[in-house]
């Protein structure tokens, strides 16, 4: 007895194994794009929580007391710009490539740099602003949001209040 397929049907199924090889060729590079983006966006979303994690650090760090940490001739302007760039270094991103401001975040004196060692902005809010491009932090080569920059802030206030006894 002889179970060899008739000839139609083996045509027909090698035919069949033909369209889905054509399938997947189409479907594929949409497959792979669309992962890849992905990645690449949660990356980004990734990055982003690093740098305001840090920069709730940075403000921490820049709204307490900090005389005793400056080295001879720092300013403590200088002193929280590197430790945030500590951080970021820390954290896994390019902290020397970062654009680090500290600017007033109210008033009239709002968006120019806040000094923190004038006694005069004491309990004062200022903003710390860091900027980076992303292709710096980018895992991949491609660019996929080529030219695009993480900005993260933080507001915080100088000092501490002291309450009457």
């Amino acid at each position: 007895m002889n179970h060899a397929r008739p000839m139609k049907q083996r045509q027909a199924h090698e035919r069949r194994r033909g369209m889905a090889t054509v399938e997947f060729a189409l479907v594929a590079p949409m497959f792979v794009t669309i992962t890849l983006g992905t990645i690449e966006f949660g990356n980004a979303f990734q990055r982003t929580n690093v740098l305001a994690s840090t920069l709730r650090e940075g403000g921490r760090l820049a709204s307490m007391e900090y005389k005793d940490v400056l080295l001879e001739g720092q300013t403590a302007n200088e002193k929280v710009v590197l430790d945030v760039r500590n951080l970021m270094t820390a954290n896994g991103l390019p902290g020397d490539e970062a654009v680090i401001e500290i600017t007033h975040a109210e008033g009239p004196q709002e968006g120019t740099t806040f000094i923190l060692s004038d006694k005069s902005n004491s309990l004062k809010c200022f903003r710390i602003s860091v900027s980076l491009d992303y292709a710096d932090v980018s895992i991949f080569p491609t660019g996929f949001l080529q030219g695009k920059v993480l900005d993260e802030s933080i507001v915080m206030r100088k000092g501490k209040s002291v309450l009457a006894e």
